[in-house]
């Protein structure tokens, strides 16, 4: 399992981020399928901020062994078609979007474990409901800054 320390997401909103921008709620999810056993291993960081939906991609390696940054997406409030937060007892994170490097779409996992003590971040189900929430109270709808 991959934990996302406090420490390693201020490093990475840090480099990330615009001058101004706040960095709102964060997530992590993961994408495994039964039928690659193992060998399709992904976590992606998604950042929430006051001006865009940020998701950094997290692949497996085998060759250096472990996980490395694959891609970062950034995508304006305004072109996020969908970010719903969906499940009973395993809740998933939808989205889809038009970001800098081409189109976003996927449906993870959002791993709660043991009712949150072995999530792979501190409030990672309560920053999911964040993002789904923000989303729907109109973030797309909102101005961007330039």
């Amino acid at each position: 399992m991959f934990y996302f320390s406090d420490l390693h997401v201020q490093l990475l909103a840090k480099g990330i981020l615009n001058p101004g921008e706040q960095l709102l709620n964060q997530t992590s999810t993961f994408y495994m399928p039964w039928w690659a056993l193992g060998f399709i291993n992904r976590r992606n960081l998604v950042l929430a901020t006051d001006q865009r939906l940020i998701v950094v991609e997290h692949h497996w390696g085998f060759f250096p062994v472990g996980y490395r940054v694959e891609m970062v997406h950034s995508i304006p409030w305004g072109q996020v078609q969908e970010a719903k937060l969906k499940g009973i007892f395993t809740k998933k994170l939808l989205l889809n979007a038009q970001g800098n490097n081409g189109p976003v779409s996927f449906k993870q996992i959002v791993p709660n474990t043991l009712f949150g003590l072995l999530a792979p971040m501190k409030n990672n189900l309560q920053g999911a409901r964040a993002i789904d929430a923000h989303f729907k109270s109109g973030a797309a709808a909102a101005p961007q800054l330039a």
